[in-house]
């Protein structure tokens, strides 16, 4: 479950290859133009929802928690909050039948992330999980979580945590999932991206500080100075890299 917005280019390989590990997907679909919506609808065992909001950032903690809510209220015991750049691995098996057999008492299941990036060694093919096969080396501080639905569970920004009422360290279970994350894919896709921080940035209703710095600068480098000035100073920089002077690790996807 999770929410989106113009994720046409890597949708439906990460919607699909997370149907093979759990029963239902519920995506809440937020003013996509690209055919995201489309796609997802195409698709089998896969509820959307439409969301009109155009405060997509601002609110993209309590709009996870409500479809956390609304999976609980359709019978779920598990729900994994993942975004469309996401694919999710277990450690062996399938993760819908791990997560049913932990211990009641677990209420998290933490995911390690492997961010990848692009480079001029990978194979051609339109399915960025297939074809972006190199990632960084080192793993992101924070993890992803997988959660057991419950009244009180409210799943926080990046769905890095999720808390329980007051209870904020929740027993939870590392080890036996990670998370192959796709957030930069191609030239076009990260404009695109900074076209949709930019509308966001002149949303009234949107904390400025909210968005990350980078987020920030690349919405107004692309206001001030184009499309090919943001692809320079950030693509170029820092999400395409020569695999041996970057120390990046070979991990293709399953």
């Amino acid at each position: 479950m999770g929410v989106v917005r113009d994720e046409a280019d890597i949708i439906e390989a990460t919607v699909t290859r997370m149907l093979r590990q759990v029963d239902h997907v519920l995506v809440a679909d937020n003013r996509s133009v690209d055919g995201t919506g489309e796609i997802l609808r195409s698709l089998d065992r896969v509820t959307v929802l439409t969301d009109p909001d155009p405060a997509f950032a601002d609110q993209q903690a309590q709009r996870t928690t409500a479809l956390a809510a609304l999976a609980a209220q359709r019978g779920a015991q598990w729900v994994i909050p993942f975004d469309a750049d996401e694919v999710w691995v277990p450690e062996n098996g399938r993760i819908g039948d791990l997560l049913d057999d932990l211990p009641e008492d677990i209420r998290l299941a933490r995911a390690v992330m492997r961010n990848h990036v692009s480079t001029d060694r990978d194979p051609p093919g339109p399915d960025p999980p297939s074809r972006m096969v190199y990632r960084l080396p080192r793993f992101p501080r924070m993890p992803k979580v997988a959660c057991r639905t419950a009244p009180d569970l409210a799943i926080l920004k990046g769905n890095h945590h999720a808390a329980y009422g007051p209870e904020w360290n929740a027993r939870h279970v590392d080890g036996l999932l990670s998370v192959h994350h796709f957030p930069v894919r191609s030239p076009e896709q990260f404009v695109l991206k900074a076209r949709q921080r930019a509308d966001e940035l002149s949303n009234a209703t949107i904390p400025k500080e909210y968005m990350e710095s980078e987020k920030r600068d690349s919405a107004r480098i692309l206001e001030d100075e184009g499309e090919a000035a943001i692809v320079a100073k950030f693509y170029d920089e820092h999400w395409f890299a020569d695999p041996d002077e970057a120390g990046l690790v070979l991990d293709p996807c399953p």
